[in-house]
């Protein structure tokens, strides 16, 4: 065999060997998360305060893998922009916490958030865990609407969610999370309604397309908080209504 073929066959069974699977990827970041969240109450010095992780995005999937099986020891967690919590987990319990330790923002026109539903619900090849934005999970639903969302679903609103401030309703909210007053969010309006689905009666649709679909799930995923208009102003730092955090 040439010598440059030698090198090539080489760099390709190397580059194999390396690769590993984005599940591999996202358990392991879970297990090195929880390490390390776990060792700040190991190696902190007094009181740690409320012990808060926020996990925006493929982060809120390594949170709730770390949560659920590498025993992450926190006092609550705030999930942003969730494609799904990984795992078993169908409802809070499953995170070993209570719906008052679980925070979830999904705006509306995220379209990762929505995307979980489609793969769960029509290609059937969801690996992402579940949606912690639905009611059934249990969660606390807080506001995650931006005055800069876009008019349809788009990839650019799951990363607003921390708008400047006045500009992002979830901004304002993860700050009375973490820093321990989220029982304040019904207070300052920020509590928003879950997601829930709605059947659909296959029985009244047209018979070529009943047949077609007689073995897919058709229920229709509703977001509440897409129908309103999202708010603005939204800043502790001049909030005359309240004491300073």
């Amino acid at each position: 065999m040439p010598e440059r073929t030698r090198r090539r066959t080489f760099t390709a069974k190397h580059k194999l060997e390396c690769w590993r699977s984005p599940r591999e990827v996202r358990e392991a970041g879970a297990r090195l998360l929880a390490a390390d969240v776990n060792a700040v109450r190991v190696t902190h010095a007094g009181a740690v305060g409320t012990l808060t992780v926020v996990g925006h995005s493929y982060g809120s999937t390594t949170t709730g893998l770390a949560l659920q099986r590498d025993h992450m020891q926190v006092d609550q967690v705030a999930l942003i922009g969730s494609p799904g919590v990984g795992g078993d987990a169908q409802t809070v319990a499953g995170l070993h916490l209570k719906s008052s330790q679980v925070f979830v923002g999904a705006a509306s026109r995220d379209i990762v958030t929505i995307a979980h539903n489609l793969s769960d619900d029509i290609l059937g090849t969801d690996t992402l865990g579940a949606n912690p934005a639905m009611d059934t999970f249990g969660a606390t639903a807080f506001k995650a609407e931006s005055v800069n969302r876009g008019f349809d679903l788009a990839l650019s609103d799951h990363s607003r969610y921390y708008d400047a401030a006045g500009q992002s309703e979830s901004l304002y909210a993860l700050a009375d999370i973490a820093t321990g007053h989220g029982d304040r969010l019904g207070a300052d309006g920020m509590l928003a309604q879950p997601r829930h689905e709605v059947g659909i009666d296959k029985s009244k649709l047209p018979i070529f397309l009943r047949l077609p679909l007689r073995e897919i799930p058709l229920d229709l995923v509703v977001a509440p908080e897409g129908s309103r208009t999202p708010t603005a102003g939204h800043d502790h730092a001049n909030d005359p209504r309240r004491p300073s955090l």
